[in-house]
């Protein structure tokens, strides 16, 4: 059947950033399960979510279920499984607009998968996400992903008419009768002639009846849209020490990220002084011998 949301939320799968052939995915149906890495197969319902908007606090429903009454908790501190969605604080979650899901009554605590281990199986936990930049913390970073089911109904008829003609045949019978009559002196004589004359009548009855067939022919279109987030570069080498004495180095972004996507994050230049005194020492007496003045002489 075509999988919705039956509450507020979006259907999606809920991938871990750095590994997006990872996605969340219970390890059972039932109450209990916990979350964990698995293959993303965009036809398996048990890696789909309702997840709410970003900044908005409410559950997030498992679509694996027909009644998506099993929700993502948080027990006993640490543990993240699937229990009744009874909409305790302990199942209420707040997705930022960076990639984190946090538990909204503490948002100090994120989903998280423990060290950053890309296995299949591996199990989340609830852990800490320190306001830092969300990149430098790859362990607690999701992106999402929306699947749009939309159906389209057509439907054909077909009209076939039955003519049906009856006859019927009517007889109608004219007598005729001719009467003689001779007198003679011994006797009378009486003689009768008949005619008869047949016609026939033809009645022609048309009766017609109409029958209808009407077949229909479903066709269900499925558009899934990935959100990709930023993604750099590597950095490259660091450059020669120039006359200030310090060196630099450079990245690009080579993704820019989707509208659920995450944010590029950090800066595209990074900067050092030089550790070799001798190599600052000559760089500023190249700078110097084209002309270059130090600005505090």
């Amino acid at each position: 059947h075509t999988m919705t949301c039956k509450g507020a939320g979006t259907l999606t799968r809920i991938k871990w950033s750095p590994f997006q052939q990872f996605c969340l995915m219970p390890t059972g149906n039932t109450v209990g399960a916990k979350i964990q890495l698995w293959d993303c197969e965009d036809r398996n319902q048990a890696v789909h979510f309702c997840v709410p908007s970003p900044d908005a606090d409410d559950e997030i429903h498992w679509a694996g279920n027909e009644d998506q009454n099993l929700c993502l908790t948080s027990v006993d501190g640490t543990k993240i499984e699937l229990r009744w969605c009874e909409q305790k604080d302990t199942q209420v979650w707040r997705v930022s607009p960076d990639g984190r899901i946090r538990l909204a009554v503490d948002p100090s605590k994120c989903l998280d998968v423990p060290n950053g281990v890309p296995v299949k199986g591996h199990v989340l936990e609830l852990w800490g996400c320190p306001a830092t930049a969300a990149l430098l913390q790859e362990d607690i970073v999701f992106s999402f992903d929306t699947t749009t089911v939309t159906s389209t109904t057509i439907s054909s008829t077909t009209t076939t008419t039955i003519t049906t003609t009856i006859t019927t045949s009517t007889t109608t019978r004219t007598s005729t009768t001719t009467t003689s009559t001779t007198t003679m002196t011994s006797s009378t004589t009486t003689a009768t002639s008949t005619t008869i004359t047949s016609s026939t009548t033809t009645t022609t009855t048309v009766s017609t009846t109409t029958i209808t067939m009407t077949s229909t022919t479903a066709t269900t279109t499925t558009t899934t849209t990935t959100d990709q987030g930023c993604i750099w570069d590597d950095w490259g080498n660091w450059s020669d020490c120039d006359v200030t004495c310090h060196q630099y180095k450079d990245r690009r972004i080579r993704v820019q990220p989707g509208e659920w996507g995450i944010p590029c994050d950090g800066e595209a230049t990074e900067m050092r002084r030089c550790t070799d005194s001798e190599n600052c020492r000559r760089a500023t007496q190249r700078a110097v011998a084209r002309g270059w003045k130090h600005p505090e002489l």
